[in-house]
């Protein structure tokens, strides 16, 4: 549960380590992807100053194509079944596989506490931006998004009007809902 798996396919050829870097620029400036949770008290969310790049590659070119799709097949179903730790950051792994010179494939696995699906777009944007930036021989000045940080102070704010106001509303109310009729099949 949570959890989301994609692949992405490059038609092209990846300068792997440039591709890597891109990834860590990327986790550099939004801060959900080093995000990581602590309920030992209260459960909170933490946003550590330094993400930890899961990435992992296989060169498996010289495969036949049906080894290929089952030897990424096998490999998905392995990254499906780990759990992630929610404890340690970053909740996402990344596996590139090189099916040719001009062909790779990524798979990306997450917990979708980090990102959903509408994040996807922006990521890899800014992923490519910083790839090309890369490969031109540029240096990286990665600026923090900080959208998350403030949507997430401003909810912190609000929280004690929350409680109040919804302890109001329910002042003196002792009935419970029944869920049963939503749950019936009929």
């Amino acid at each position: 549960a949570y959890r989301m798996q994609m692949f992405i396919e490059y038609r092209c050829d990846l300068d792997v380590c440039n591709y890597k870097k891109a990834w860590e620029g990327v986790i550099s400036r939004y801060p959900s992807l080093r995000m990581c949770f602590n309920w030992d008290v209260d459960l909170i969310q933490i946003i550590c100053q330094e993400g930890v790049i899961k990435f992992s590659y296989d060169d498996i070119s010289d495969k036949s194509l049906p080894e290929q799709e089952h030897y990424i097949t096998n490999y998905q179903k392995r990254d499906k079944s780990l759990e992630f730790d929610l404890k340690e950051p970053s909740l996402f792994r990344l596996h590139l596989f090189k099916c040719s010179g001009d062909r790779y494939l990524l798979l990306k696995n997450q917990h979708h506490s980090i990102s959903d699906g509408w994040s996807n777009p922006l990521l890899l944007n800014c992923l490519h931006s910083y790839y090309l930036r890369l490969c031109s021989g540029d240096s990286l000045d990665v600026v923090v998004d900080d959208s998350y940080l403030r949507a997430q102070k401003h909810i912190s704010r609000l929280q004690v009007l929350q409680n109040e106001y919804w302890q109001t509303k329910l002042a003196g109310r002792l009935d419970v809902n029944d869920l049963n009729p939503l749950m019936s099949h009929k």
